[in-house]
């Protein structure tokens, strides 16, 4: 049952942040994307808008994750005593999903940065892998300890309605469940 906690916990941390920094992709020739010299002179986020991945604002993710957080209490119908638990747990997904923010920002500009010259070799792309696991472990960890004590408040319909909320949001946004478009987006396996 832990281990489900904790996925599902990571799962709510994930689609926090990970939903807040998805892409979503508009083809050129979809209704309202235009070729005219005025598209040509628009910034590159209106430009990337129409033309391919999209990147939320500051104010966008912070408003789907205000929204994420709030059906995410609601599902679960907390009790007054419940509620006394709930803002470490929203802290934790705040403070998450600003720290992901931070980190896909960063990585960002080493992108950029880096251009076209040569790709890490495949020692250092362990390396940095292992890196960032370690750092999502931490994070897991976090989240896990945050969310104990509302998860050890509720009752069986609740934690039941926590996980399956916690599981769609791990499957929406990529989290461990994922598996491919081959899987569906309902596979439960």
């Amino acid at each position: 049952m832990q281990k489900t906690m904790i996925a599902a916990l990571a799962a709510l941390a994930v689609a926090g942040s990970g939903a807040l920094s998805a892409s979503y992709a508009q083809p050129a020739n979809a209704p309202g994307a235009s070729q005219s010299s005025a598209t040509q002179q628009e910034t590159r986020e209106t430009r990337d808008h129409k033309r391919g991945p999209m990147r939320l604002s500051a104010e966008d993710r912070g408003a789907l994750l205000d929204a994420r957080l709030a059906g995410f209490k609601a599902g679960l119908k907390l009790t007054t005593e419940q509620e006394k638990s709930w803002p470490a747990l929203e802290t934790a997904v705040r403070d998450i999903a600003k720290q992901r923010g931070e980190r896909m920002a960063k990585w960002r500009e080493a992108r950029e940065e880096r251009g076209k010259k040569e790709r890490p070799d495949m020692i250092e792309r362990l390396r940095r892998g292992a890196t960032m696991m370690e750092e999502r472990a931490k994070t897991m960890q976090t989240l896990a300890d945050a969310a104990a004590p509302l998860y050890e408040s509720l009752d069986t319909g609740q934690k039941r309605r926590f996980d399956v909320m916690a599981r769609d949001m791990m499957d929406q946004h990529g989290g461990p469940r994922r598996g491919g478009p081959e899987r569906g987006p309902h596979h439960r396996g």
